[in-house]
């Protein structure tokens, strides 16, 4: 027979008729059951005066409830000099948590009452706080018929039973019938007042099927119209997300900028312990890890990491056009990249590609610490962004080669109007000798195609003109000649003039310089007096002439140019080679095709013709009409 059903022990002794309560002037009559409802955190710590008041006197407490409220309770007491520990080892004070049964509740608390009689105790207060919920716990209908059940069987010992209800946390189902239908008395407001709800036992275990069937659909609609709050509250956020996204791609004409202020933004709705995005490399068919931003160390993991779209989940996301989700890394890994993944303390990601206009440009990779921390719809509302960063990295690529062209036809401008106002504007020349036939022959069958060209000739012979006839004649004639005069450049500065160099390349170097090479792109590049070259300039330009890429100075980003060479010298390159002064090597790359300049006292059958033309040409220029000349 269940111990709380038995007649239960007599009392040795009278005992008083009411219970002080612990809240001054009220107090609870023997064999009570009442419900103690709460909402803020002092009237929680106000019941407690309740068996504050029995262990100040000679009571017996039982402290009855989940694992949070007995610690709570237990903290206040400790805060109120009460030896909490002591009190337990003595049996004045037990403690005792839940039951997966309300019947095996009963019986417990009626052993401890037990217990505490046959210790002595003149009188026993519970203070309870059920598990309403709570993993370990009885559902809502086993909990509620043993609230039914103990008014009567607190008739059977000398005790008094107060059951806390936090109207904050519980529904109002159960606050309704576990509070109000069940306790003959209510404590609420520091005061105690019958209760004028309180249904009697037998009656309330006969609805009980009903209320239960009430509770569960009522915490049913509940936990729907919850999600569907949590639900409607995160696609707002996320909304705002979206705009704050797309108000960064409208306010940044730079990637870095964009990247790091569209990071910042899903932060705050998707979570992440690292995020990154990789841009395609067409030209090395790579994909480069661009920006990263991550709480997570890594010795692998950092800006500038390539990988090969064929071999690594980023490149599966990219080359399929399709997101990937991880939800467990643990069990879920393919690739060797998401090994060294795990081994830096992912447990979790997703990856959306970058795609505009069709075509994917790169991925967006978000990752956490923690396994499961990612669904179907966060892949979704990546891609959402995914989309708007494509577009905008589309544009800023457009926008970049767009000014870029613009610059370059800025420069190719200013070195184009330099070039008109040199001294002299032409580029015929003026003869009809055997010597001169020659020349003008190997300029005819050497220009229209791309040869690298080596002029030779003294100082004065026109090797600038031979180089200029070169260029309008061949394909490259609508892009620009840019001239390099080697001899005139000093050592220290020839590699930033060919090259260029990048900001803070070397002292100085307070902005970008494009270098020759980079400005003659698609045209022409005449080295004058590249005799005059120093050894470690000899060394990029062959290199240049053998790959068509360099590096400017200062920088490590590789260049691809597509220019044609013509150089010129008035040395003898041959002896310079003998002499060690010029690489062997290049002279043999320059050397594709030569052209012989000779002097004007190889020429006399010219002069006559020479004579004319400057008669001519600066006649013009005085405003006067000379038409020959006295011998």
């Amino acid at each position: 027979m269940d111990a709380m059903n038995s007649t239960g022990p007599r009392l040795t002794q009278p005992q008083p008729w009411t219970v002080d309560l612990g809240i001054e002037g009220e107090s609870l009559p023997l064999h009570s059951h009442a419900a103690y409802v709460w909402e803020t955190d002092r009237e929680f710590a106000d019941a407690v005066r309740f068996l504050e008041a029995g262990l100040r006197g000679t009571d017996h407490c039982v402290m009855f409830g989940h694992e949070e409220a007995n610690e709570a309770v237990s903290e206040i007491l400790r805060e109120r000099g009460f030896d909490v520990e002591g009190l337990r080892a003595r049996r004045r004070l037990i403690v005792l948590g839940g039951s997966t049964s309300g019947d095996v509740i009963l019986n417990t608390i009626a052993a401890a009452f037990e217990q505490a009689i046959a210790d002595g105790a003149p009188l026993i207060r519970l203070l309870g706080n059920i598990g309403w919920g709570h993993q370990g716990w009885p559902g809502d209908k086993d909990l509620l018929a043993f609230e039914a059940k103990v008014t009567d069987a607190a008739k059977q010992f000398p005790c008094v039973v107060v059951c806390m209800y936090d109207v904050r946390a519980l529904s109002g189902l159960i606050v309704q019938h576990g509070a109000f239908e069940t306790h003959p008395l209510i404590v609420q407001g520091q005061s105690v007042r019958e209760n004028p709800y309180y249904v009697p036992a037998d009656i309330f275990l006969e609805r009980l099927e009903a209320i239960a069937a009430d509770i569960s659909g009522r915490r049913r609609t509940e936990e729907a119209l919850r999600k569907s709050e949590e639900r409607f509250k995160n696609l707002f956020e996320r909304s705002r997300t979206l705009l704050e996204i797309n108000n960064a791609v409208i306010s940044n004409l730079t990637q870095e900028a964009l990247f790091h202020a569209v990071a910042q933004a899903l932060r705050r709705v998707v979570p992440l312990d690292r995020t990154a995005i990789f841009l395609h490399d067409p030209k090395k068919d790579v994909l480069r890890l661009f920006v990263l931003e991550s709480f997570l160390p890594s010795a692998y993991f950092t800006v500038g990491l390539e990988m090969p779209p064929g071999e690594s989940h980023v490149g599966w996301v990219f080359q399929n056009q399709r997101s990937l989700l991880r939800r467990d890394l643990e069990r879920e890994r393919e690739y060797a990249m998401e090994d060294r993944a795990f081994a830096d303390g992912v447990r979790s990601y997703v990856i959306v590609p970058l795609v505009a206009r069709g075509k994917a440009v790169g991925v967006l990779a978000a990752a956490s610490t923690l396994a499961h921390r990612y669904s179907e719809e966060d892949a979704e509302f990546l891609q959402e962004v995914a989309n708007q960063v494509a577009l905008a990295i589309e544009n800023m690529k457009a926008y970049e080669e767009i000014a870029a062209l613009k610059a370059r036809l800025e420069r190719e401008n200013v070195y184009l109007q330099e070039e008109i106002r040199r001294e002299y504007n032409f580029d015929e020349m003026v003869g009809s000798s055997r010597a001169l036939m020659e020349v003008l022959g190997r300029i005819q069958k050497v220009a229209p195609t791309d040869a690298t060209v080596l002029i030779f000739g003294e100082t004065g012979t026109g090797k600038e003109l031979i180089a200029r006839a070169l260029h309008n004649r061949s394909g490259r004639r609508d892009r620009p000649l840019v001239k390099v005069n080697c001899g005139a450049i000093s050592a220290g500065l020839v590699e930033s003039e060919l090259f260029g160099h990048v900001k803070g390349a070397f002292t100085g170097a307070l902005e970008r310089r494009v270098g020759r090479f980079e400005l003659a792109n698609g045209g022409t590049l005449f080295l004058d007096e590249v005799g005059e070259l120093p050894p470690e300039t000899q060394v990029k330009l062959l290199r240049v002439l053998q790959e068509q890429e360099f590096e400017p100075v200062g920088s490590s980003q590789t260049m691809r140019v597509n220019v044609r060479i013509i150089a010129a010298t008035s040395r003898d390159l041959e002896e310079a080679v003998r002499a060690g002064r010029f690489r062997s090597d290049l002279f043999y790359r320059l050397n594709v095709f030569p052209i012989k300049v000779p002097p004007l006292r190889e020429r006399r059958s010219d002069v006559p013709q020479l004579v004319m033309f400057f008669l001519d040409h600066f006649s013009r220029k005085v405003g006067k009409r000379i038409t020959a000349l006295s011998p």
